[in-house]
């Protein structure tokens, strides 16, 4: 696969005596992103809204590379409602927007944030986009101990407390259900719903 092809490479030794060059191409890239990721780190600043490439996903977040820089997007940091995984939003090898929180430069790392590329959706009168009694479509996503959490339009949280006839229907996770709303607690950044079969 090599042979006869051109690379560029460091020479780590010269052996004259054996007329022999140990040269390597590992040592070459790693200095090339050394040098990048310092370059990166110069002028990286909070605030910045940047493109990376997916490095891993786990349970608690998203391993980003920011041009050579790592940095992580903690589950928390995803989305508004807190109802998103980090499997839901990203996969290894995509190339994603994200915004730096915060520029960690003696561990060479960065935090970043996919949900605050969006604003806050409770800044905004929450009460006027979900009025109480109105009928508003949303997901089931995750059950909880004394209900269904609900993804809502607009990456809000809705949820569903466990009672009447709603207690005991199967909800199908991912399929979009009309629910009324009941009540909007601000202070808990949730919309309470209500469920009635269809007749």
């Amino acid at each position: 696969e090599w042979l006869e092809r051109e690379i560029t490479a460091k020479v780590i030794s010269v052996d004259r005596k054996r007329k022999s060059i140990v040269i390597s191409r590992r040592k070459l890239l790693e200095e090339e992103r050394s040098k990048k990721r310092k370059e990166t780190l110069k002028n990286i600043k909070e605030g910045d809204i940047v493109e990376g490439i997916v490095k891993n996903v786990v349970d608690f977040g998203i391993f980003v590379d920011v041009d050579g820089v790592d940095g992580l997007v903690h589950k928390s940091d995803i989305s508004w409602s807190g109802l998103k995984s980090p499997f839901d939003c990203a996969k290894i090898g995509d190339r994603i927007r994200v915004k730096v929180k915060k520029v960690e430069r003696d561990k060479e790392r960065l935090v970043l944030s996919i949900k605050e590329i969006t604003e806050d959706p409770w800044k905004a009168d929450s009460e006027e986009k979900f009025k109480v009694g109105s009928v508003v479509k949303g997901i089931p996503v995750m059950e909880g101990k004394k209900g269904l959490w609900v993804e809502l339009p607009g990456d809000v949280a809705g949820f569903l407390p466990y009672e009447g006839e709603q207690k005991d229907f199967k909800f199908r996770f991912g399929q979009e259900y009309e629910f009324s709303v009941v009540n909007v607690d601000r202070p808990k950044r949730r919309v309470i719903l209500k469920w009635e079969p269809q007749k």
